[in-house]
């Protein structure tokens, strides 16, 4: 004998199933790598795993409460143990930062933001510190110019630096702790200044393979061969002692 109430709530039973299979919900609650849905009827999931990068190649990005997801329940949609969420849907509290096609945005909160755009250009802000480690090498190549622009300063601390360049010009202050080896010539368009030698006038100071040459300077102490100068006098044609300066 037929029987239409039997045949009437399997339907209802499998049209119930079937809603249950796919359904959209937001993001109430996460714990360790398990969310908490909330669907729009109110009821909410048990703890289910979301969708993730997860191989030889992982991320990790927990989901924010109030995202938007999709939920998949591979069991028939009778048991919701047996659901996953799709997470990443844009909603009213987590709108998308662009609709620009021709870019691509990474965000997090108010201190990491990266734009990618399709001529090649990467740009990336953050709020604290950028760390790099690497194993043996770091190398940065630009085509055409590198700027960097620190508000404080720049410390480089190496067994060994090396600086190859067609022209080097620097501003400011230069202190130098160490030996300093110069070869090729050394021009100083203003003044050398030592402990012996005060001043002297410009271009009266010069060095090359012979040794130093130097004019009109005014020299507070000298000592060669052992005697010191400024103690030191000859004698005139007329026998009178003279300073040799």
């Amino acid at each position: 004998m037929f029987d239409a109430l039997k045949y009437l709530k399997e339907i209802k039973n499998l049209y119930r199933l079937l809603r249950n299979m796919v359904r959209l919900g937001t993001v109430v609650r996460v714990e360790g790598d398990k969310a908490v849905i909330r669907y729009p009827s109110g009821t909410e999931s048990p703890l289910i795993r979301w969708v993730a990068l997860a191989g030889a190649f992982s991320s990790w990005r927990a989901p924010s409460k109030g995202e938007q997801v999709v939920t998949l329940n591979y069991a028939g949609g009778d048991d919701e143990t047996a659901c996953i969420a799709i997470v990443g849907l844009y909603s009213s509290e987590h709108p998308s930062k662009s609709q620009d096609p021709h870019q691509a945005h990474f965000r997090w909160g108010d201190f990491f933001n990266a734009t990618v755009i399709d001529d090649g250009s990467l740009m990336v802000d953050l709020k604290t510190n950028i760390v790099l480690n690497a194993g043996q090498k770091i190398v940065i190549k630009a085509g055409q110019q590198i700027v960097m622009n620190a508000g404080n300063s720049i410390n480089v601390s190496t067994n060994a630096y090396t600086r190859k360049t067609s022209t080097t010009n620097t501003e400011g202050v230069h202190t130098q702790k160490g030996k300093v080896d110069i070869k090729g010539p050394l021009d100083v368009s203003v003044s050398v200044k030592t402990p012996a030698i005060l001043s002297y006038a410009s271009g009266a100071f010069s060095m090359n393979g012979d040794g130093a040459i130097i004019s009109k300077a005014k020299i507070t102490s000298c000592i060669v061969n052992g005697k010191a100068v400024e103690n030191h006098t000859h004698t005139d044609s007329v026998g009178g002692e003279v300073s040799p300066f």
